[in-house]
């Protein structure tokens, strides 16, 4: 059996403020990070981890990781996801098939 899975991902942002001090009237430009899928199929019969890239623009770490079932990994990882190298997110399938089935 195949389940569609979508994996919605919040990641925390950082701004400098010293250059808000230095110049308080320019423009502080943030561009939102984004992740390669945003869905997977996910096999009950078959499992594998679920894999997505990040391309982190302006953020600089994740602050939480939701699922469309409404759980949440947390932003520690916690045995529920791991990040490889800077860019490669994921998911273990410890997590996937206790919340799909």
């Amino acid at each position: 059996m195949k389940k569609i899975l979508s994996i919605l991902l919040s990641l925390a942002l950082v701004v400098s403020l010293g250059a808000l001090t230095a110049a308080p009237a320019a423009a502080v430009t943030v561009t939102l990070p984004t992740i390669s899928p945003t869905s997977a199929t996910y096999n009950l019969d078959a499992p594998a981890q679920v894999t997505t890239t990040i391309t982190w623009n302006s953020a600089t770490k994740i602050n939480s990781i939701v699922d469309t079932e409404g759980g949440n990994l947390g932003a520690d990882g916690a045995g529920n996801w791991t990040l490889v190298g800077t860019d490669l997110l994921v998911i273990e399938t410890s997590y996937l098939g206790g919340v799909l089935t």
